[in-house]
């Protein structure tokens, strides 16, 4: 008899779910298998060993692996403390013909869950673990998702590689069914004995707290907890939440390498083009906001984005990420006060280009080309491509004819066009960055680019050309908001942006973890006192009003860099963070005393 309601002897008598099923009738075999390396590394039987195929378990399984390869509706995430350690695993499942949602969280140090059904006006009890009512199959998707989380205090690698391979399965439609069959066997029976024998496989076992489960109710998840954050995720795995909020203040949701290929436009670039393709750590954190532009571009025909904040949030780095992840290469623009609309597009300048014209070898007749293209374009472009496509070899042979005959034309006139990086990213599928609109000087200059930002998306150049917005190129306005030289924006350019977003400061923890990135520094402990510093200074200057200074991240990484080199903190402060906190001599030496001096008093103290 099992010790949890999880696994009471009722759940292993409830239907196994298909492939499984068929699989099993097909091959006269029954649930439990006493075949060698059908059984899990926890199962430490001396007789009899033998391991059984848990309904429950397959189905939590499936509905994982529909989660996280299909955008089935739900949610996986956890809930991490200021110091990075896991508090919660985090999940909401939509119930299958019904619009509400099973909420369900799990706290892994005392293996307690609180579970919801959730909707539309209503908030009730999960049904209880007995036959007819509740399989338990939300609460194992827990225990498994704990299982893969691979930064968590659970993960398992034996569940993790089989899970992989059922996945897999799934993905391609279920190819090797006898594969598919072990790998289910082995998640089956890792999950059951390391829920009943947690106790003895100690860090290896999963906690289920048998008490809080001991009449068949899960403990319930309030209102009052939801709405107040209690359980609110830091990082978002899989899916949207829609009952637990989502912790914004977070804002480094899931690491870059995380995202794989789901929104990659796959575009074949130029040589030219993959150079400009963002190059950026698989580790470096994705934030909400470029998760949620990425799910508008990939569900949507939305395509214009603005992102505003004070210099250091990372705006402009959310656009590099966002070009990364969608394979386009990356242009940008940034304005100043004199900015103007031939800045914006293009401008003629006289031509100084003494270049001999180039003249293409013959055109080739049509059976020289059908016999040999390879060969053909080879004249053409100076790389042989062996076995290329005839379709392939004639679309470049064309293209390179008319790049030269363009060339030439370039040569040949007084005055050459000169197309922006924006009008480039136009032409070809591309992410385009506009930093700093608001400081533009000349009112009604953005107002030349309406036309672009409109659906009909065009805009015409100096020489007459109409050039028209590829329905892939994603353009994204960056600007400070309250920066000396700020104003405010054009109403019809903000009209046209699909999605506005406000970057909030970071905290002193948020700086901690991208220093570390980006620094290589290990010293958490300094790294977050220094933020702290950091975060001191800017209300200080709020609060006395002390203005003609910032001091933001940058400035705090600036120190950082300096920290490491010289080994001392507030030498390395004087010439980074306060030097630009303040204009004033005054104000800065007042900053040093209240912000800087009292936080490092200790070392003060020492020299």
């Amino acid at each position: 008899m099992a010790s949890s309601k999880i696994f009471e002897s009722w759940t292993f008598s409830l239907p196994i779910p298909e492939p499984f099923l068929q699989t099993l009738i097909e091959n006269g075999l029954n649930k439990a298998s006493s075949e060698e390396g059908y059984t899990s590394r926890y199962n430490l039987m001396q007789q009899g060993k033998q391991s059984t195929l848990h309904g429950p378990v397959l189905r939590a399984v499936l509905t994982l692996v529909e989660l996280m390869e299909t955008d089935t509706d739900g949610a996986l995430g956890v809930q991490k403390n200021d110091m990075g350690e896991l508090q919660f695993y985090c999940g909401e499942f939509k119930k299958k013909n019904n619009e509400d949602r099973m909420v369900v969280v799990y706290n892994p140090k005392n293996g307690k869950f609180k579970v919801c059904e959730s909707g539309a006006g209503i908030h009730r009890h999960m049904p209880a673990l007995r036959s007819g009512q509740s399989d338990g199959k939300y609460l194992i998707c827990m225990l498994e998702y704990a299982s893969l989380n691979i930064d968590g205090p659970l993960f398992d690698t034996e569940f993790f590689d089989n899970f992989t391979i059922l996945r897999a399965q799934y993905k391609n439609n279920w190819p090797d069914m006898d594969l598919a069959l072990k790998a289910a066997f082995i998640c089956c029976d890792n999950i059951y004995r390391r829920v009943e024998n947690a106790n003895a496989l100690v860090t290896d076992g999963l906690p289920v707290d048998r008490n809080s489960l001991a009449s068949g109710n899960a403990p319930i998840l309030t209102p009052q907890a939801i709405a107040g954050g209690e359980y609110a995720p830091t990082e978002v795995t899989s899916g949207r939440f829609e009952i637990l909020s989502v912790n914004r203040i977070t804002a480094n949701s899931k690491p870059i390498g995380s995202l794989g290929s789901k929104y990659c436009m796959n575009v074949e670039l130029t040589e030219e083009e993959k150079a400009r393709v963002p190059q950026i750590s698989p580790n470096y954190h994705v934030s909400e906001e470029v998760q949620d532009i990425l799910e508008m571009i990939h569900n949507t025909p939305m395509r214009t984005f603005m992102t505003r904040g004070d210099s250091g949030t990372g705006k402009t780095i959310d656009v590099a990420i966002l070009a990364n992840a969608l394979g386009l290469p990356y242009y940008f623009l940034t304005c100043s006060e004199g900015t103007d609309e031939m800045d914006l597009v293009s401008t003629m300048i006289p031509n100084t280009n003494d270049k001999v014209k180039s003249e293409p070898p013959p055109f080739p007749d049509y059976e020289e080309f059908m016999m040999d293209p390879s060969t053909v374009l080879s004249e053409y472009t100076g790389t042989y491509e062996e076995d290329v496509d005839i379709n392939h070899a004639f679309e470049k042979l064309m293209r390179q004819i008319y790049k030269i005959g363009y060339q030439n034309c370039k040569d040949q006139k007084d005055f050459v066009l000169v197309e922006s990086d924006l009008i480039k990213a136009c032409r070809r599928p591309a992410v385009f960055e506009l930093q700093e609109p608001a400081v533009i000087g000349k009112p009604g200059t953005l107002v030349k680019l309406n036309g672009l930002l409109d659906d009909c998306a065009s805009i015409t150049l100096a020489d007459g050309e109409i050039v028209h917005r590829n329905p892939d190129t994603v353009i994204v306005l960056t600007t400070n908001t309250d920066y000396k030289g700020c104003k405010d924006m054009n109403e019809s350019i903000l009209s046209r942006m699909c999605m506005v977003f406000d970057k909030k400061e970071l905290t002193p923890e948020q700086m901690k973890k991208r220093a570390m990135v980006k620094t290589g520094c290990k010293d958490e402990i300094m790294l977050l006192k220094m933020a702290e510093t950091v975060e001191k200074i800017r209300k200080y200057c709020r609060n006395e009003r002390i203005r003609g200074g910032v001091c933001g991240y940058r400035e705090y990484e600036s120190w950082v860099w300096a920290y490491m080199v010289t080994g001392d903190v507030l030498k390395a402060a004087k010439s980074t963070i306060l030097s630009k906190a303040a204009s004033d001599r005054e104000y800065r030496e007042e900053i040093y005393d209240n912000c800087i001096k009292v936080s490092y008093s200790e070392v003060l103290e020492a020299a």
